[in-house]
C-alpha cells in the first residue's frame, strides 16, 4: 500500500530574545522543520545557502541540515515551528528538500498553525 502519512513530532511558538542564535551544526534533528516567521527580521544559513527571512516568510528545512540563524536585536522574530515527519507505508520518508516560500496570507496561515500547536498540546495532556 502506498498510503502517504504525517506525524507531528514537536511544535511550539517562540517570540525571539535580541541575542537568539540558532546553531545545529552540532545536534542536527533527525526531523522536517516547518519554519514560518510571523514578525521580525532575521537571517538563517541553511547548509551553504543563505536567507534573509522576515515576517511572511516560512521554510521547509529537512532533516540533518545544518541551520546557523540570527535576528535583527532591533526586529526580534516571532517563528511557529512543527517538527514532523512524511510516512510512506508507515515508515519516515525524506522526498522533499529545503525549501523557502513567501506565505500570501500570512493571518490565515498563523491560525492555522496555531490550532496544530494547541491541538498536538491538548493531545500530550489527554496521553
Amino acid at each position: 500500500m502506498n498510503n502517504k502519512s504525517l506525524i507531528i513530532n514537536s511544535c511550539g511558538v517562540v517570540s525571539c530574545t535580541p541575542w537568539w542564535r540558532w546553531d545545529t551544526s552540532k545536534t542536527k534533528f533527525d526531523d522536517y522543520d516547518l519554519w514560518a516567521v510571523f514578525k521580525g527580521k532575521g537571517k538563517m544559513k541553511v547548509n551553504d545557502e543563505v536567507f534573509h527571512i522576515e515576517a511572511g516568510d516560512c521554510l521547509l528545512l529537512p532533516p540533518q541540515c545544518t541551520i546557523l540563524g540570527e535576528n535583527s536585536p532591533q526586529n526580534t522574530l516571532l517563528t511557529i515551528n512543527v517538527h514532523f515527519n512524511f510516512l510512506k507505508d508507515g515508515k519516515p520518508t525524506f522526498d522533499y528538500p529545503l525549501s523557502k516560500h513567501r506565505i500570501s496570507d500570512s493571518y490565515f496561515f498563523k491560525k492555522i498553525l496555531e490550532r496544530i500547536v494547541t491541538s498536538y498540546y491538548q493531545d500530550c495532556n489527554e496521553n
